[in-house]
């Protein structure tokens, strides 16, 4: 793995994934904002700056060992002031704004990966797209990703979490059509991090699933 794809923080590498070669979304906006709430729960939950417990999201109260991105910090501070606990459902419904995925894009802007434009659908209705300037660091991650899913490497944290947010929404079968369930389970329920650390990724993903068959009436496809 090269350093240009380890320093890419979860919900950067998410956004990659989501985008098509033209800059814009593989599926609409709308969900891709919260499948990327989720992706920057998962990375509080990474960096140990929350848990959930007892169905509510509980922030550390501490700054993280880990740094936070500039993004996850702003929803860490938000989850902090929070007088009141919510559960990670309520969470995906707060942070999936538009402002978020406009942070995280910025940031693979201002790194000179992705640029900002317009496109269109059926050649008539403008919508934002965020084409690729530099390629390689989605590329670098397509191949990691793909190498873990055929049993060639282990999986980091941030690699396993991925692939689990992928695969709970139904993403992962577009991204790597070859990888078979058995592996996907080998890596998301294998032992990449902390106990409670796994335990509130996978309850901040499964806050997603709720969300998307409570609005749509299933997860996937898209």
């Amino acid at each position: 793995m090269t350093s240009t794809q380890t320093d890419l923080s979860l919900a950067q590498q998410t956004v990659l994934l989501l985008l098509n070669p033209d800059g814009r979304w593989a599926m609409d906006s709308y969900r891709s904002r919260m499948v990327l709430a989720g992706a920057v729960l998962s990375e509080l939950a990474l960096a140990e700056a929350i848990t959930i417990d007892d169905g509510k999201v509980i922030p550390a109260g501490v700054v993280p060992d880990r740094a936070l991105s500039s993004y996850a910090s702003l929803a860490y501070q938000r989850i902090l002031a929070k007088p009141s606990r919510k559960s990670p459902t309520r969470w995906v419904y707060s942070l999936m704004h538009k402002d978020l995925a406009d942070d995280v894009i910025g940031t693979l802007v201002d790194r000179g990966i992705l640029s900002r434009g317009h496109g269109t659908v059926l050649s008539t209705f403008p919508v934002d797209a965020y084409p690729e300037i530099d390629a390689l660091p989605k590329n670098e991650l397509r191949e990691v990703l793909a190498a873990v899913l055929r049993g060639e490497r282990e999986a980091t944290a941030d690699q396993a979490a991925l692939i689990a947010l992928l695969h709970a929404c139904r993403l992962l079968d577009k991204q790597f059509p070859h990888a078979t369930e058995e592996r996907v389970q080998a890596v998301v329920q294998g032992e990449w991090a902390g106990a409670a650390v796994r335990s509130a990724i996978r309850r901040a993903i499964a806050a997603i699933v709720i969300v998307l068959i409570l609005l749509f009436g299933h997860v996937g496809p898209f």
